[in-house]
């Protein structure tokens, strides 16, 4: 299965929850540390908390690429990198899912945000995209990367 329809799959399951499915798994959710996402080698997906009906999700790759800190007082340096194909694929695919997911759920135009590795959606879709999103990107990241 492709990035897209990955994607896809998760705005179809989203449209089958109930809301009170969704508020079930909003109450089950633990926010990720980084310093867990760099162990595990996992995306780092966060919820941008202080927005009340609208919440902006982030995304960072890094995580997956697994970070190295060569001496103390260093920056971290990456052993991995998405290969050039890699990021052209995934804006594309994330582009298509976040105009489906506004085209799917109504979302106002006003609130519209898709910048780089950041998307505003609704609250009540937040945590269940968030869960969802995760192992997407790391799975992806993983089958894409290459030696830095």
């Amino acid at each position: 299965m492709d990035i897209k329809q990955q994607l896809n799959l998760i705005l179809d399951n989203l449209a089958s929850k109930s809301e009170e499915e969704l508020q079930t798994i909003s109450k089950k959710y633990l926010e990720p540390s980084w310093e867990y996402c760099k162990r595990s080698e996992t995306a780092f997906v966060t919820i941008d908390n202080k927005a009340r009906k609208y919440k902006l999700l982030s995304y960072d790759f890094y995580p997956c690429y697994r970070l190295l800190r060569i001496k103390e007082g260093n920056p971290m340096q990456l052993t991995f990198k998405l290969n050039g194909e890699g990021h052209r694929i995934w804006n594309e695919a994330i582009g298509e899912f976040y105009d489906n997911y506004c085209k799917v759920f109504a979302y106002p135009s006003k609130h519209y945000t898709n910048i780089n590795h950041s998307m505003r959606v609704f609250k009540i879709h937040s945590i269940f995209i968030t869960t969802q999103l995760t192992p997407i990107i790391t799975a992806f990241c993983k089958e894409n990367r290459v030696p830095f």
